[in-house]
């Protein structure tokens, strides 16, 4: 089976959050254009900012309205029905309104959103979708393809070696990676925030793979998208394909450097990168529905409906350390959460984490996160396989640390997060 949609959706990645906040990808525009390029059967296949409102279909939630028990989570909320709980504290009425506001738009979008503090839970939704079972609503603990939320986990899992003395951000990865020849002139440092100049293995495959890349529907794009393609063909095309730029300076997203930073953790730990992540992150902060690198454990339906021959597969070895995390909200909750509590890492690494680098491309970048520009706010966020998530949280509002989290199902529910995720931003300048 070839995959021409599945590569349009992969390139969507960086492409929500930069948008939201001012910091456009220059992929971003033929990644999107693309996405929503359709058969004419797809008569709601292009959505904006005038439309959103007015697409409202008369699906809605097919379940029972009965409030499941989501224990701890839901402690102190109120359940409004259509499965959306709110906390009644007044201080929160506002950023209630905006998430209420947003989330009921259109049906477009089938996922879950919970804004949270460090201290409770602020608004909680679950909508127009089932899980796979068809008859249990989405929920705080269906699992969801996470993407991109495996760029801040690599990150934390690099800064968590560095405190162990295992590793130092400014080694030379010809360290960890003899095969790699160009490795004396890239840092980990570099990596973390993707100033190593190398190409891009999905967003630019033909640079990337030279003359095994035979196009989209090509018999090597299926062995890519299929898993198939091996660590040592991988640095291999590394290898023969030299730099964009040079090294250092320039920010440019890219996922060959977190899928780099993955390779250098097995190396350094001697276990896979997944078994590393479930140990000393999942397993500390409680994230019992998470995974990375997982195969066959979403609950979540995906929605493919986009016309041509789309299809959600699953390629966790070629997404390993970029995009390749399985999760749900309550568990990016608590990842946030112990982040920021310093639980994961030391207050100063959390920091160095977080401080942003500039460039062109995502102009502004912190390690494995975007930042907003005129605020503090940081993300992770992006569309792949059939799947949209936003991660966001904004430290030190009037709220205490915001968390904001949107998984999603469909990459039509783009403008739902990005309105959601730019007004919540606003509100806590």
């Amino acid at each position: 089976m070839k995959h021409s949609k599945i590569v349009s959706l992969v390139l969507l990645s960086a492409l929500l959050f930069t948008t939201a906040c001012g910091n456009k990808d220059p992929y971003a525009e033929y990644a999107y254009d693309d996405l929503y390029e359709s058969d004419s059967s797809n008569d709601n296949a292009v959505v904006t900012d005038d439309t959103v409102s007015s697409e409202k279909t008369e699906t809605a939630n097919t379940v029972s309205d009965s409030t499941p028990d989501f224990g701890p989570l839901a402690e102190g909320l109120t359940y409004e029905g259509d499965y959306i709980w709110v906390n009644d504290k007044p201080e929160y009425a506002q950023l209630i309104e905006i998430m209420r506001s947003e989330c009921t738009k259109t049906n477009f979008n089938k996922g879950v959103y919970i804004l949270a503090n460090d201290d409770e839970v602020i608004f909680l939704a679950g909508l127009n979708s089932t899980e796979t079972d068809g008859i249990t609503q989405v929920n705080p603990y269906t699992t969801y393809e996470a993407g991109a939320l495996a760029l801040p986990i690599t990150a934390v899992a690099i800064y968590q070696l560095e405190e162990q003395e295992k590793l130092k951000l400014t080694d030379t990865i010809d360290k960890y990676l003899p095969e790699y020849e160009f490795g004396k002139q890239i840092t980990i440092n570099n990596l973390l925030y993707m100033q190593s100049g190398v190409y891009d293995y999905l967003r630019s495959p033909k640079d990337f793979w030279g003359d095994a890349y035979d196009g989209i529907n090509g018999d090597f794009s299926d062995r890519v998208y299929n898993d198939e393609v091996t660590d040592e063909e991988f640095m291999q095309a590394l290898n023969d394909s030299g730099f964009k730029h040079e090294p250092g300076g320039l920010v440019n997203y890219c996922i060959t450097d977190y899928h780099l930073l993955a390779m250098i953790i097995e190396k350094v730990t001697g276990e896979s990168y997944a078994d590393y992540v479930q140990k000393n992150i999942f397993d500390v902060c409680g994230m019992e529905n998470s995974s990375a690198m997982g195969k066959g454990d979403i609950t979540s339906v995906p929605d493919v409906n986009m016309g041509g021959d789309a299809k959600y597969i699953e390629m966790p070895n070629t997404l390993r350390g970029a995009w390749d995390t399985h999760s749900c909200a309550a568990d990016v909750l608590a990842f946030n959460r112990a982040l920021m509590s310093n639980r994961l890492i030391s207050g100063e690494s959390k920091d160095k984490m977080l401080t942003s680098q500039k460039g062109y491309a995502i102009e502004i970048y912190a390690g494995g996160l975007f930042l907003a520009d005129n605020s503090n706010a940081f993300a992770s966020s992006g569309g792949v396989q059939s799947y949209l998530n936003l991660d966001c949280f904004i430290p030190d509002t009037g709220y205490g640390n915001l968390y904001l989290i949107d998984l999603e199902s469909t990459l039509r529910a783009y403008y739902v997060s990005e309105n959601i995720s730019r007004r919540i931003i606003e509100e806590t300048k």
